[in-house]
């Protein structure tokens, strides 16, 4: 049997595992997300709210109320009428609100997910079913990252065993899983910035057409959510130190930026037209969650927001959520993002400071270096931005998804020993399943009986995942061995 084919089942039988086991907007604003996926359906995208203390009646509000239940009701959700239920009639559709909290994240990512809401009406779904459509096709956005992240590996790794690890070392990660189920805008920005890397990685000489290729894939990531602009300073990078001189180097740069400016210009027009301002009018300081301001200094905010990073990728330990109390313990936090920066850290001088024996991988990773360096600007800016108007809002760990796999790949770089990598990830995927993904699921003791009422088909595919993944792992462990002799 072929060593990928057993790569492939092993990260497909984790996502179905978590899949099945995140409830509905258990992930970070998903009704609000959800609920301009339902909006654009309806040919129409919602205002910003403006007023936070308004009660706002939305589509996703019986779903809401039923899968956010505190504590958690399996029981409630198995016999809820919304099973019984597909469409809205004519006075519910008279009382719901045109505004939603996400208002002011661009249209781009929602757009893609349209196409479920049409396969979910042609299959005359209820509004659970059709719920669960929308985040299979956002899960696309997953499978597309693995793919494009594998085709950026197999550029730079020649051992093909050593590619494999490292595409589930990312692959198998619980909070990478749990954050492309989700449906989150987050996704697209992640995919678009790893398909724009991978096509700057094949960029050797800037033409007009290579420009306007990557200049459309930055818009891409900036519309689908304005976190996106980490990928523009890479692109700016690649502009002003472009091999080419003279009027052929600002032609071709004018006319990406020109690229660049078309493709973002529908939300930036849309915004003004609507707002008169090209700044969502976002109406709600989100430290109104949180309480008062409380703002640093200029000089305290620049060092917090660097620090803050640690927060950021400390998430990949497999974080669940603050809003669930349930993660995992400190201990494993702290030591799973110190060992990971220091192997971070490792692998960056051996990948950028040893001898350049070969002048294209040095050429990418030049690039690569790049790509990172903006990332983390923009990261660190972001949580400067947060320290300095005093918003208790923390640089998560889903802002970094564009940026995560290549982490994952200098990690790797740090050793030649790849295989404990492998083994640290089954082990990491299994601990956050069972301690801590399931026990949100219910107030006692989880039982495949809980899994079943949530969905008549999770109990199954959870079981059978489980043998899959167990049986995958155990194969992918012989073939790598057997390889090796």
């Amino acid at each position: 049997m072929n060593i990928k084919i057993a790569a492939f089942f092993l990260i497909f039988s984790a996502w179905a595992i978590i899949f099945v086991s995140i409830p509905p907007f258990h992930s970070p604003d998903e009704p609000s997300h959800y609920e301009n996926v339902l909006r654009l359906t309806k040919g129409y995208y919602p205002y910003q709210i403006v007023d936070k203390t308004k009660k706002n009646v939305l589509y996703v509000t019986p779903l809401e109320k039923l899968y956010y239940s505190t504590p958690f009701n399996a029981q409630a959700i198995a016999q809820s009428s919304l099973w019984r239920k597909y469409t809205y009639s004519r006075e519910e559709e008279a009382h719901i609100s045109p505004e939603n909290l996400h208002a002011y994240h661009p249209f781009l990512y929602y757009t893609l997910l349209v196409p479920s809401q049409w396969i979910a009406s042609l299959l005359k779904t209820n509004l659970v079913d059709r719920f669960y459509i929308t985040r299979l096709f956002n899960s696309l956005f997953f499978f597309m990252c693995l793919f494009v992240f594998y085709k950026m590996v197999q550029m730079l790794v020649t051992d093909r065993k050593k590619r494999l690890v490292i595409l589930l070392f990312f692959g198998l990660n619980p909070l990478v899983i749990k954050s492309f189920i989700g449906i989150n805008p987050d996704n697209g920005v992640a995919f678009f910035s790893l398909l724009f890397l991978l096509v700057l990685l094949h960029t050797k000489k800037m033409t007009f057409f290579s420009g306007a290729k990557l200049g459309f894939l930055a818009g891409c990531c900036v519309i689908s959510k304005l976190t996106g602009i980490a990928t523009f300073l890479v692109l700016l990078y690649s502009l002003v130190f472009a091999q080419e001189k003279g009027k052929q180097k600002i032609f071709q740069a004018l006319f990406t930026g020109l690229v660049f400016a078309v493709t973002v210009s529908p939300w930036f027009l849309f915004t003004y037209f609507r707002y008169h301002s090209f700044q969502t009018a976002t109406g709600v300081n989100i430290v109104a969650w949180g309480g008062p301001l409380q703002p640093h200094s200029i000089i305290s905010s620049l060092f917090l927001g660097v620090v803050e990073l640690r927060h950021t990728f400390m998430h990949f330990a497999g974080f669940y959520g603050s809003q669930n109390n349930i993660y995992p313990p400190r201990w494993f936090l702290i030591g799973y993002t110190f060992v990971f920066f220091c192997l971070f850290l490792l692998g960056m001088f051996k990948t950028f400071f040893s001898p350049r024996k070969i002048k294209s991988l040095f050429v990418m990773h030049k690039k690569i270096g790049i790509y990172v360096i903006s990332f983390l600007i923009f990261l660190s800016m972001l949580g400067f931005y947060n320290f300095r108007s005093g918003a208790l809002w923390d640089t998560q760990g889903r802002y970094a998804l564009a940026v995560f796999p290549i982490f994952c790949y200098l990690v790797m770089q740090s050793t030649s020993f790849v295989l404990p990598f492998f083994i640290f990830s089954i082990i990491h995927f299994t601990y956050s399943i069972v301690l801590v993904y399931l026990p949100t699921l219910s107030t006692g003791v989880f039982s495949w009986r809980t899994l079943n009422l949530i969905h008549p088909l999770f109990g199954y595919i959870f079981v059978w995942g489980g043998i899959v993944f167990i049986f995958s792992s155990i194969l992918f462990i012989y073939l790598y061995r057997k390889n090796e002799k």
